[in-house]
């Protein structure tokens, strides 16, 4: 089984494999989206975020059944983002978060939605996030879909109460820089597993 508080770059199916049934209590994943254009294309290939890697593995390749399987199986809650681009792949939310980025452009989303297993009633998520606002000041983007902090504090502490372990997802860091880190650590001492592949 894999260790606590350490990222392993691995299959995430690999990795969610070594674990028993309900070991997490909460994943919080940001799975590719499976978003193209109308040709079949990458809708973010070519633009700003290539500097930041290769957006076709993370936007396009949208996850199998059995990743959502594995995903269920592995742990007791879960929080996926894109929940608009994967809501035929999820069953139906009560409680789904809207991150409400205040984007002005109108060509881009307003927010984005997350999926989430817990019974409750939706809840929104304030803060902006657009070319560079909202960026960490002490973090540069390392990742084409890279998200704040601030969400995944959060999460954190709205969820708090059931986030005894927490599994990874984009905010891990990139999987092809030398030097991986944590892109938030879990307060009051709970302990993270982190697979990137």
């Amino acid at each position: 089984m894999l260790e606590h508080n350490k990222i392993y770059l691995m299959d995430c199916m690999v990795g969610m494999r070594q674990f028993p049934d309900k070991y997490f209590s909460l994943a919080i994943v940001d799975p590719p989206y499976g978003i193209t254009d109308k040709n079949g294309n990458d809708v973010m290939t070519g633009g700003r975020l290539d500097k930041y890697g290769n957006p076709y593995g993370a936007n396009m390749l949208k996850p199998t059944a059995a990743y959502f399987e594995e995903l269920f199986r592995v742990s007791r809650h879960q929080i996926v983002f894109g929940y608009n681009h994967l809501s035929d792949m999820l069953p139906p939310a009560k409680e789904f978060i809207f991150w409400y980025k205040h984007q002005p452009a109108p060509s881009f989303a307003d927010g984005e939605l997350a999926w989430t297993s817990f019974p409750g009633n939706a809840k929104c998520f304030s803060f902006p996030y657009y070319a560079s606002v909202g960026m960490d000041k002490d973090m540069k983007r390392q990742h084409p879909m890279q998200k704040p902090i601030p969400i995944y504090a959060w999460i954190l502490k709205t969820y708090g109460e059931q986030a005894g372990l927490a599994g990874g997802g984009h905010h891990i860091g990139h999987p092809r820089r030398q030097r991986i880190k944590p892109r938030c650590l879990l307060p009051g001492g709970r302990r993270f597993c982190g697979v990137r592949d």
